[in-house]
């Protein structure tokens, strides 16, 4: 199998659910779009460490997950996507880290997305066999995975409010969810050599 550099952002994240007392937020989408990978709930924003792991204390509640990616084009064969995986699996967890071949890592392999419905993904699955595939395609609206924000440096900076979670094959929301947490693991493809396994 050839070897090569595949340049992209790679972060780990541990989400530390708490059960604070939680008020409602109306999502506001600011001016200027975001830099970087970053983690909102109630206006406070976590900037994710790129190609290191970052600790995300939250609450019980729907937050939002906000990052950039460049835009997909099949007519010109540009697949960029950003692959998100939602596990308690430790093990796996660890097995994920900088340099990796991504069509070995199990749950970004290959035919590992999990299907959504037309437009942005409406749930979040804590699974160990998959990954969300999130990816803004300006000539199929039908098909986009986030909610666009704006653009940054020529890319899309895309919004993905979570509150529905699909745990343990049961749904649930961010304020039911029966965990102190899960970690999310996070492929941003940067130069369109991912899908060439």
């Amino acid at each position: 199998m050839e070897k090569r550099l595949i340049a992209a952002a790679l972060f780990s994240v541990s989400l530390i659910l708490s059960c604070k007392t939680v008020k409602e937020e109306i999502i506001e989408i600011p001016k200027a779009p975001p830099a970087g990978v970053l983690i909102r709930q109630f206006g406070e924003d976590y900037r994710l460490d790129p190609g290191g792991t970052s600790l995300v204390p939250l609450s019980k509640a729907p937050f939002e997950l906000i990052f950039p990616v460049k835009p997909y084009n099949p007519s010109s064969k540009e697949f960029y996507a950003a692959r998100i995986v939602a596990t308690n699996d430790i093990a796996l967890v660890e097995s994920f880290y900088q340099g990796l071949y991504i069509g070995l890592f199990p749950p970004m392999a290959p035919g590992s997305g999990l299907a959504g419905n037309e437009g942005p993904y409406e749930t979040l699955y804590v699974v160990e066999y998959g990954s969300h595939y999130v990816i803004f395609d300006p000539e199929d609206p039908d098909s986009q995975r986030g909610i666009r924000l704006g653009e940054r440096d020529g890319e899309v900076v895309l919004c993905w409010p979570i509150d529905k979670v699909m745990y343990q094959k049961k749904p649930y929301t961010m304020r039911t969810i029966p965990t102190k947490g899960f970690t999310l693991i996070i492929f941003i493809d940067k130069d369109n050599q991912c899908e060439s396994f």
